[in-house]
């Protein structure tokens, strides 16, 4: 009898034991299963995940045998974690996109910087070449470039060629001796001219854009001759890329 005691003692004792082990593991499940329902960024990306652990953690409570309740809180322990790895995935990706916006405002500001310093650099090129030429002058009711001018001329084709992406605008002027009709015809054959002069020093056509002003725009008065010597002349625009020439009578920056 006192045998007996001692094996029901022993029995009662071990299940003690194994029904506090199963409770641990369950008591951890429910613990991190609340920790992670208190977390918005877990409940918002790990929903499904959740709502397993929810489900397993049901079961546990009612399994019959403790392996049963033991195996159920191991699967809602995984799922909780599973929605926390979900949750710092999410976050991850956040912060990485983040990060590529921030890169992407970086590189266009760079970009920005680098465009604003290119065209520094062919404001001070194409104003250093300009202020070295001189507006070629032509004869009365002529349209023959003097010799005297061609060297300068060959030396902006050779900055025009030399750097890719520049066209010139060419604009031929008169004084206002003869019809507006025919000086606009004049002006027109100067600036050919000068044109002309530019293909031959290698200039593609395709880079030289050409227009008459006729007697409008004098730079200097039509009442004495060496005034009317001044308008007779030519103009030209150093371009950059697409640029769009200034409308007639605004300069920006002729020669």
């Amino acid at each position: 009898m006192k045998i007996m005691s001692k094996w029901m003692i022993l029995i009662l004792a071990l299940m003690v034991v194994i029904g506090c082990a199963t409770s641990k593991e369950l008591s951890q499940a429910r613990q991190s299963y609340s920790e992670a329902m208190n977390d918005p960024a877990v409940v918002q990306n790990g929903a499904m995940a959740l709502g397993d652990a929810h489900t397993a953690l049901e079961q546990a409570q009612a399994a019959n045998t403790w392996e049963e309740q033991i195996n159920h809180a191991y699967i809602a322990q995984r799922n909780v974690d599973l929605a926390k790895l979900q949750a710092a995935q999410a976050k991850s990706k956040m912060e990485l996109a983040q990060l590529q916006g921030q890169t992407n405002k970086l590189s266009a500001a760079l970009h920005q910087e680098s465009a604003e310093e290119q065209l520094r650099a062919y404001r001070s090129q194409t104003e250093q070449m300009q202020s070295q030429l001189s507006k070629p002058h032509f004869g009365v009711d002529q349209a023959q470039l003097s010799a005297e001018v061609k060297p300068e001329l060959k030396r902006l084709a050779e900055f025009v060629q030399s750097n890719q992406g520049y066209r010139v605008l060419v604009e031929g002027f008169t004084d206002n001796i003869g019809t507006k009709e025919y000086n606009q015809e004049l002006g027109q054959r100067r600036a050919e001219a000068v044109a002309k002069t530019l293909q031959a020093d290698g200039i593609a056509p395709d880079q030289i854009i050409i227009r008459s002003m006729g007697e409008d725009f004098p730079v200097a008065s039509n009442n004495t001759a060496s005034g009317r010597q001044q308008n007779r002349r030519a103009e030209i625009t150093i371009l950059r890329g697409e640029q769009t020439p200034n409308p007639a009578g605004k300069k920006g920056g002729g020669m």
